[in-house]
Parts: C-alpha cells; structure tokens; sequence
C-alpha cells in the first residue's frame, strides 16, 4: 500500500524499517467521529516517518471530494 500510494499520488517515501497499522478512528474539535478505510504508519526507528489514510471511493460523487480533507 505505502509503494502504491507513493505512485499513484507521486509523492515521496521516505526510508523506513516497517509499517504499522493505526487507527482508522478520529475525532474533530466539534467530536463529529471520522473513520478510515485503513491506515497505516511508516517508522524508521523510533520515528514516525508518514503516515497513510486510505478512503476508497466505489462512484464518483463530487460531495465526497470536500468531505475528507478533515
């Protein structure tokens, strides 16, 4: 997933040992519940390196493009 995701998103990943699977659950300051399709963590170490969020879309619906920027 990190490897696809740089590719498709051409964005740089940086060097880690592993990748971690994280919590897919979020809460914003007005406590509305977000919730991913799936998340993970890239770490080198002790550092968090980057992490992903991945929301799959199944159609296009223009209102789901300005839902998840949160």
């Amino acid at each position: 997933m990190v490897e696809l995701a740089g590719e498709i998103l051409n964005l740089p990943i940086p060097p880690h040992d592993e990748v971690l699977p994280y919590s897919e659950s979020c809460t914003d300051k007005s406590v509305h519940d977000l919730n991913a399709d799936n998340v993970v963590l890239c770490r080198a170490g002790d550092d968090n390196q980057l992490g992903i969020i991945l929301e799959i879309q199944r159609e296009k619906d223009k209102r789901k493009r300005f839902s998840w920027p949160a």
